[in-house]
């Protein structure tokens, strides 16, 4: 899999930017949403930008699709998992609502958020909570969370590592997430490595979880 890309962004549409790249133009289908985020960058950011992308490769064509954030792709993964939704409506949904706005409605069990989005219907709504609720968590959103606010020195690939981890012993992954949160609040930042504090915090979370 491609996992980003990077370059020069040169043309921006309502669900496409066109990177130029090496000796390449690259079409990048995006969520209305992160074109937006792109067009709103100045010029001199437009210079360097990198791109996470998922290819779809077919029979018939290859489509590149890109996301601003990992935790856009991770979400755009998990819809297009749900039986019934292609990638084409995964980024007509992520152009109608944010990831952390997503997974508060998931959580929730909050239809009519869903149903606001143009084109989703009750009947796919109730699907995706079905299909989604308890899976998803927000591991590196680059927006303002409460993880971040309370780590701000903690690399967030270091919170999602243990999270996974904790995963991988079979702990649910939004009670893992949670226990790290709640975790990093009680450590604070009185520790003299990152490595310290990641064994510190894995520690602690992993009590929390009994």
């Amino acid at each position: 899999m491609i996992d980003a890309v990077y370059g020069k962004i040169i043309d921006i549409k309502e669900q496409q930017v066109i990177l130029h790249t090496g000796m390449f133009d690259i079409e990048v289908h995006v969520s209305a949403l992160t074109s937006h985020h792109y067009s709103k960058l100045a010029e001199t950011e437009k210079e360097d930008c990198r791109i996470m992308t998922y290819l779809l490769h077919r029979e018939d064509s290859m489509m590149l699709y890109g996301f601003r954030n990992v935790d856009e792709r991770n979400l755009f993964l998990e819809i297009i998992k749900v039986q019934g939704i292609g990638p084409k409506q995964a980024i007509k949904i992520l152009s109608g609502i944010t990831v952390e706005n997503f997974i508060s409605a998931l959580d929730s069990g909050n239809v009519s958020v869903l149903t606001t989005i143009p084109g989703l219907g009750i009947k796919t709504a109730q699907k995706m909570i079905l299909a989604l609720r308890d899976k998803l968590t927000l591991s590196s959103l680059e927006e303002t969370s409460t993880t971040t606010n309370s780590a701000n020195v903690v690399h967030r690939h270091m919170i999602s590592d243990i999270v996974q981890s904790l995963s991988g012993m079979g702990y649910d992954k939004r009670d893992a997430k949670n226990a790290v949160d709640s975790s990093i609040s009680e450590l604070g930042n009185n520790l003299d490595s990152t490595k310290e504090f990641e064994k510190k915090l894995f520690t602690a979370a992993l009590m929390k979880l009994g």
